[in-house]
């Protein structure tokens, strides 16, 4: 896929997943989030060694928010 097109759905996604999350839809928001992750907006080409921090730093808390939203909405207050 053109790299271009890989971060305009990126950070649609996390737009969505932000929203989501906002309105309280912690589940869709997780799913959002980890969606997002399969489009990355950087070089997918790069090894992962070869990245800048940044970019390291960006897809690792990304990653932690999806798996909390998603326990979150599995096991939260809410649950039985």
């Amino acid at each position: 896929m053109h790299p271009s097109f890989n971060r305009i759905v990126h950070f649609l996604m996390v737009f969505i997943g932000s929203a989501q999350w906002l309105t309280g839809d912690f589940g869709s928001a997780g799913a959002a989030f980890g969606i997002s992750l399969a489009f990355d907006p950087f070089n997918p080409a790069q090894a992962w060694s070869e990245r800048p921090i940044i970019q390291k730093v960006w897809l690792i808390v990304l990653l932690g928010v999806t798996f909390g939203l998603l326990t979150y909405s599995i096991f939260g207050p809410n649950q039985k």
